[in-house]
């Protein structure tokens, strides 16, 4: 708990620092959300590519009927 305090000790009296400390984890957390989002959309990708390999099996067994 000391280090919390400290830091946040730190940062009240160096406003710049506190600035920048704001700015980069504004920036850390944009690039979570950012690669969040490229993770959903490669998954969507893959599902729809696993659903068009289905659709063509069931597709040709139904064409050997």
């Amino acid at each position: 708990m000391y280090h919390v305090v400290h830091v946040a000790d730190v940062l009240a009296a160096d406003k710049q620092l506190a600035n920048e400390v704001e700015f980069d984890l504004r920036k850390f957390e944009e690039q979570e959300k950012q690669q969040q989002k490229e993770q959903k959309s490669r998954n969507v990708a893959v599902s729809c590519h696993m659903i068009h390999i289905v659709t063509k099996s069931c597709v040709f067994v139904l064409n050997q009927l």
